[in-house]
C-alpha cells in the first residue's frame, strides 16, 4: 500500500478481524483464521523493497506463533 499509515493498517487488520469473527460465528463447518504481518518504511533508514517484505514475513510468523486456536 503506498502512502500507509499506521492508523490505516490498524483500522484495515480490525475490520478485517471482526469480519473473521462475525464469518466464525455462523456456526459454520469450517472457520477460518489468518496471520499477518506489516512493515513501514519509514521505520528503517536503508529501505528496500526486500526489507520490507523480509520484515513483514518476520511479524507475521510472530503473529502465527502468538496466535491462540
Amino acid at each position: 500500500m503506498y502512502d500507509a499509515t499506521r492508523e490505516s493498517i490498524t483500522e484495515i487488520l480490525t475490520e478485517l478481524q471482526n469480519e473473521v469473527e462475525q464469518f466464525n460465528s455462523y456456526g459454520t463447518q469450517f472457520r477460518i483464521s489468518y496471520s499477518h504481518g506489516w512493515a513501514l518504511s519509514t521505520d528503517y533508514n536503508e529501505c528496500t523493497l526486500r526489507t520490507l517484505f523480509d520484515k513483514a514475513d518476520k511479524y507475521m510468523y510472530e503473529n502465527k506463533q502468538g496466535r491462540q486456536d
